[in-house]
C-alpha cells in the first residue's frame, strides 16, 4: 500500500472551508462598517435657533463614534430640560440605544428610551409639551420625541440632522415637537450616525432601525 504523501504548509479541506469562511466573513462586516469610513454629507452649518446662555446646562454624550456636548435651553424649555437632566442624572441614558434613524422627508437620530436588544425601558411620567418657545427644529438641535398625543414625551429624544421645520409648532392640530437643546461639540459624530444602514424589524413598530446597535456609552452633566 502506497503510504499517504505529505505535502508541506497545505491546508486540508476543512481548514480551506474554514478560512474561507472567515474571509467572507470579514468581508461582509467591512462593507456593513463602510459607512463609518466614507466621507461625512455635507449638510451646511449647524446654527443655533437662539442665543445659549453662558450658564445654560451642558451635557456629554459618549458613543463608539465619538463625543457630542449638548447645551440646553433651560429658560426656553424648563420641563423638557428638567426631565431631561433627572434622566441623565439617574444613568438611564447609559446602554441604551440610538434606536431609530430616518432620512426622508426629515433627517433625525432618535434615541433615550431602548436598551439593547430594543428592550422598551420603563419611563417617569410624560412631560408638557413646550413646542411653543420659538426654538425651531433646525440643524444641529435636540427636541423631545412623543406618540401622536400632545402631551406624550418621556424619555426619548431626537437629533436634527437638518432642517426639519416641518416639525415645529404651528397651531393645535399641529402642535410641534419641543427643541430644548443644541448640540456646541460633536455634531460631525451626529452626522456620522446619521448614515448607519436601517432596516425595518419585521413584527415589532421599528420601521428604521439601525442594523448594528449604536450605544450610548455614558452620559454625564458637565455644568
Amino acid at each position: 500500500m502506497m503510504a499517504e504523501s505529505h505535502v508541506p504548509n497545505r491546508p486540508s479541506f476543512r481548514a480551506a472551508a474554514a478560512i474561507a469562511a472567515l474571509l467572507l466573513f470579514a468581508g461582509a462586516c467591512d462593507g456593513r462598517t463602510a459607512w463609518k469610513r466614507e466621507p461625512l454629507p455635507d449638510y451646511g452649518p449647524a446654527l443655533a435657533p437662539a442665543p445659549i446662555p453662558e450658564d445654560a446646562p451642558r451635557v456629554r454624550l459618549q458613543t463608539e463614534l465619538g463625543e457630542v456636548v449638548i447645551a440646553l435651553y433651560a429658560e426656553r424649555a424648563p420641563a423638557s430640560t428638567a426631565n431631561f437632566l433627572e434622566y441623565v442624572a439617574a444613568g438611564f441614558y447609559e446602554g441604551t440605544l440610538f434606536h431609530r434613524v430616518t432620512r426622508t422627508p426629515m433627517i433625525v437620530v432618535q434615541g433615550g428610551g431602548f436598551s439593547t436588544g430594543l428592550v422598551d425601558k420603563p419611563t417617569r411620567p410624560p412631560v408638557p409639551n413646550e413646542a411653543v418657545n420659538g426654538l425651531s427644529n433646525l440643524r444641529g438641535t435636540v427636541a423631545m420625541a412623543r406618540s401622536d398625543a400632545v402631551d406624550s414625551a418621556t424619555s426619548q429624544f431626537f437629533f436634527n440632522v437638518i432642517d426639519n421645520t416641518m416639525l415645529d409648532h404651528v397651531d393645535a392640530n399641529r402642535y410641534g415637537y419641543a427643541v430644548f437643546g443644541f448640540v456646541i461639540e460633536g455634531m460631525e459624530v451626529i452626522d456620522r450616525l446619521s448614515m448607519t444602514p436601517t432596516h425595518a424589524i419585521p413584527g415589532s413598530p421599528h420601521r428604521d432601525a439601525p442594523v448594528d446597535e449604536l450605544v450610548i456609552e455614558s452620559i454625564r452633566r458637565e455644568r
